[in-house]
């Protein structure tokens, strides 16, 4: 079973590493990215999620802007990817983080 203590561990660990999560609107979280641009560590990424009447991802609102087509990898297989969510959103935030890395270069 999951503790208070164990979400709070998790959370802290996530923030250290320079991810947040943010409520935006009913339904929409908007993750927070820093520690990327090793120039400027508290630079803030960012990119807004939303599941529509649909269960589809919608992604948007993505600072900087990265590569569009490995944007539209990473939503596809987002998208794609129904059997195992939990491990699917894991993959996309550590895909964003990367593009966010990249678009630095």
């Amino acid at each position: 079973m999951i503790t208070i203590d164990d979400l709070t561990r998790g959370l802290l660990q996530y923030k250290s590493l320079g991810l947040d999560f943010e409520r935006v609107e009913a339904g929409r979280l908007r993750l927070k990215f820093t520690q990327i641009d090793r120039a400027a560590p508290s630079r803030k990424f960012s990119c807004t999620i939303h599941v529509n009447e649909n269960n589809e991802y919608e992604i948007y609102d993505v600072s900087p802007p990265v590569d569009g087509a490995a944007f539209a990898v990473l939503r596809n297989e987002l998208m794609q990817d129904n059997s195992d969510n939990r491990e699917s959103f894991r993959r996309f935030i550590i895909g964003m983080r990367k593009e966010f890395v990249n678009s630095c270069s």
